[in-house]
């Protein structure tokens, strides 16, 4: 019910800001790719490059605009041997496969540093929730764990619009803070950290 109740908090209050009659709209199709960090990059360092993120910038007043996002990161990490824990003093030593999946969604502020160029470069962040699973796979015995969490998401980019067109591409930058922790193998992994580099498509409505 707790998940429930935070999912429809988020989402009445994304509606209720899209609603505030914007003066302009940037609707966004990103690939996302990005690196764990912290805790987060012990269990996979590796560099993702499987990601997709959604979102919006809706401008209130000429520098300032607010927003919504939704999105996908997937990472994943092998090791060709590694001695696991399994409990009870047992441990096992295999190949092991890890996979950690993040889909954020939340609301945003930021600041257009100059709305009426070409290139629009802008500051802002995020603040919002998440559903994550993480999963490790040793031959046939699998560990996983899933849970919601919250999370805050500090933005820089640009919009480079294609002259007089409604329409540009989008380069961001991102990084992710989020409360959510699991355990595996008597290791715990606490905040989830990532820092993701997007590039996509932008439809402009004035």
């Amino acid at each position: 019910m707790k998940k429930i109740i935070i999912i429809a908090c988020i989402a009445i209050f994304s509606i209720s800001i899209v609603s505030a009659q914007p003066k302009k709209q940037f609707y966004s199709i990103e690939y996302s790719t990005g690196v764990l960090l912290g805790q987060s990059h012990q269990f996979i360092p590796n560099y993702s490059w499987a990601g997709f993120q959604i979102s919006g910038q809706f401008n209130i007043l000429e520098h300032l605009a607010i927003g919504v996002k939704f999105g996908l990161n997937h990472h994943y990490g092998y090791k060709a041997s590694e001695t696991y824990p399994l409990g009870k003093g047992m441990t096992i030593y295999a190949s092991t496969y890890r996979y950690l999946r993040h889909i954020p969604f939340g609301v945003g502020v930021f600041y257009n540093i100059l709305p009426d160029k070409i290139v629009k470069p802008y500051i802002g962040f995020h603040i919002g929730g998440n559903y994550e699973t993480q999963s490790i796979y040793i031959q046939d015995i699998q560990f996983h764990d899933d849970q919601y969490g919250f999370e805050l998401s500090p933005e820089i980019g640009a919009f480079f619009q294609f002259g007089k067109a409604p329409c540009g591409l989008k380069l961001s930058a991102i990084y992710t803070w989020g409360t959510n922790q699991y355990v595996f193998g008597g290791t715990k992994f606490k905040n989830y950290q990532c820092f993701n580099v997007n590039l996509g498509f932008t439809y402009i409505v004035n």
